[in-house]
């Protein structure tokens, strides 16, 4: 995790964990299987429990998407979460199933928090939405997607600008998906 896959050697991986590399092969068939599962223990470690993401729901949507908005970006941007995106970047060309595990691993639980909010909201007639994972792909690029992109490319973004964009994204989603006279379901 500390030098990425191409300029990580067994050797050093050996001596960082005093283990013996006879004991390391047993384990692992090479380099990459070690790599692999080094990134699965670290995605592990940062994923955001969705224990959090289900314990700031209220009645109030707008409320709770903000604050689900907040933990995911807090998360995401955290220093681990910076680190594992900038690794999956610049490995998922040697090591392609890399991205699909960030994305099972690592996103996915979370994800499946955020559709079934909208899926129960959907039903109680709050919002109208068919496609509840077609519309949190959409809610998570638009909130957690921008301003986390932003950050792992270096721009400098207050806490205060990034609440005030999330305010304003949240808002934009609701406008989008609220009720309203002769709408349809999106």
């Amino acid at each position: 995790m500390e030098y990425g896959y191409e300029l990580a050697t067994i050797d050093e991986i050996i001596g960082s964990i005093g283990m013996h590399k006879s004991t390391v092969y047993s384990l692992y068939t090479g380099k990459k299987a070690l790599f692999r599962a080094t990134l699965e223990r670290a995605i592990q470690r940062w994923k955001q429990p969705v224990e959090a993401l289900r314990a700031v729901e209220t009645d109030d949507l707008e409320a709770t998407l903000i604050a689900i908005a907040r933990l995911l970006i807090e998360n995401t941007a955290s220093p681990m979460g910076l680190k594992l995106q900038r690794i999956i970047i610049t490995e998922s060309f040697r090591v392609p199933e890399i991205t699909q595990i960030f994305w099972e691993q690592g996103v996915r639980p979370g994800f499946e928090v955020i559709v079934d909010l909208f899926a129960r909201r959907a039903r109680q007639g709050e919002i109208l939405v068919d496609q509840p994972e077609l519309i949190a792909h959409g809610f998570l690029t638009l909130t957690v997607g921008l301003v986390t992109r932003m950050i792992l490319m270096g721009t400098k973004i207050s806490q205060r600008q990034i609440d005030k964009r999330i305010r304003l994204y949240v808002k934009l989603f609701l406008d989008g998906v609220r009720p309203r006279p002769a709408r349809e379901r999106l």
